[in-house]
């Protein structure tokens, strides 16, 4: 239907009040219809029918069409009015169960859009909008829900209408709310507020409300973490990867006290004064992740082991953003398993000089010490005790000697007994010799 043909256009030339036209001659017709402003490619509403406002819950000149433009029926007539006006071509297209058709005016420098039903709507397009829509009146009534009202407050319309909404409404006001469901659960919604005016003149109060719970407790759950990583005994630090310089974009608490800085002095510095820089390369190179130690200087000076474990951070589309850095200061540990050490060192230095054979070995049979002594006394070397993989059939070449040995270190390896007894050895120059064994 080209409404300019029909009469609607000739109306308009001789008035200058489009809104006055369309209240005396296309609030008669069946269809929706909207009058945009296509000057400058600003798309404001000049006017809209009484069907439109019914169908689509907006007021006319009032500026409060937010969510309208922000819905697919919205994006998707704005996009279409600029096609229509640019080609000055009529155009027409379905969306849902309505007929769309844009015309041109040129003389008044608009687009008309009209909607027609392609089959009997059984209630207006914005109650199957995913947003809970209320409508009030002055005096605080609830005048209409749509169906994700009914849901989110987990009530019928009909206890709705007619009843106070008892919640204060404030055109333009965006805020999040609690909504006190009808069994009495509580639930997070985002409300916002526009005013719309009837055709009557009565002004009502319209509020959109999105069910935000999940988006609360994912902000909860998100604090959470931060409080945790913020708490942790372990330093913790975020690195940009896109900058040259690699620049800190996070640390928590722990890391500043160990780094020795504030927290506000160490974003923005580069990460190279605390990773060494080939192990940013790695990261950035490879998607290495792994574990270094690393001696670290304080601000004051005092010197420190840092443990730290770096970890590539992947955004949504694999690319790499950031690497995660945690650290641990491990001065303590360094220097107690130094300190064990050099004990080692001089305990073993002490077993070598001694006038009596000594071997000490690990979970699996291996001699960790084969002193001086031992190896004069058998005739082999430490390296050649280790190559033979049983060393005992060298040394009692008796079945019967051998077996009693296997029995002793057996029982030692079960009750951790001590054990002191004689026995004969085979030196590897086939001399034999007779010992006291002691062992434990």
């Amino acid at each position: 239907m080209n409404l300019y043909q029909s009469g609607l256009g000739a109306g308009m030339e001789h008035h200058g009040d489009t809104s006055i036209i369309l209240d005396s001659w296309v609030d008669h017709l069946s269809c929706g219809v909207l009058v945009l402003s296509a000057a400058q490619d600003h798309w404001q509403v000049l006017a809209a029918n009484a069907v439109f406002r019914e169908l689509f819950g907006n007021g006319v000149g009032d500026g409060e069409w937010e969510s309208f433009w922000a819905s697919e029926w919205g994006r998707s007539l704005r996009q279409n009015a600029m096609i229509c006006w640019q080609q000055r071509t009529r155009l027409s297209y379905t969306l849902w169960d309505w007929q769309v058709t844009l015309s041109p005016e040129q003389s008044r420098e608009a687009v008309v859009c009209s909607f027609v039903p392609l089959k009997k709507q059984s209630a207006p397009p914005w109650t199957s909008y995913h947003d809970a829509i209320v409508v009030v009146d002055r005096s605080g009534i609830v005048r209409h829900v749509n169906g994700a009202a009914e849901q989110l407050f987990q009530r019928s319309a009909a206890e709705f209408v007619g009843q106070v909404f008892g919640m204060p409404l404030v055109s333009g006001e965006h805020t999040d709310v609690d909504i006190l469901q009808k069994g009495g659960a509580i639930t997070a919604a985002e409300l916002r507020v526009v005013e719309q005016t009837q055709a009557d003149g009565i002004t009502y109060a319209i509020a959109a409300l999105r069910d935000v719970t999940e988006r609360k407790r994912a902000e909860e759950l998100l604090r959470l973490q931060e409080r945790a990583i913020a708490s942790s005994f372990n330093g913790i630090m975020i690195v940009e990867m896109h900058s040259p310089d690699y620049p800190i974009t996070y640390v928590n608490p722990s890391f500043a006290r160990m780094a020795g800085y504030g927290v506000e002095e160490l974003l923005g510095q580069s990460a190279t004064a605390f990773l060494a820089p080939d192990l940013i390369q790695r990261v950035q190179n490879e998607g290495y992740e792994g574990r270094h130690l690393l001696s670290q200087t304080q601000r004051q000076g005092h010197v420190f082991w840092d443990e730290v474990y770096v970890s590539p951070i992947y955004n949504t589309w694999g690319q790499l953003t950031h690497l995660v850095a945690i650290h641990a200061d491990v001065t303590e540990q360094v220097h107690a398993r130094r300190t064990l050490e050099e004990s080692e060192d001089r305990l073993k230095i002490v077993l070598q000089m001694l006038p009596h054979g000594i071997t000490f070995s690990d979970a699996h049979g291996r001699f960790v010490l084969f002193n001086a002594e031992m190896e004069r006394l058998t005739g082999y070397t430490q390296a050649e005790a280790n190559a033979c993989g049983h060393f005992l059939p060298l040394l009692h070449p008796d079945r019967h000697d051998q077996k009693l040995a296997w029995e002793r270190l057996q029982h030692l390896s079960r009750t951790g007994e001590s054990q002191m007894f004689e026995t004969t050895l085979r030196r590897r120059d086939g001399e034999r010799r007779h010992v006291l064994v002691a062992s434990a």
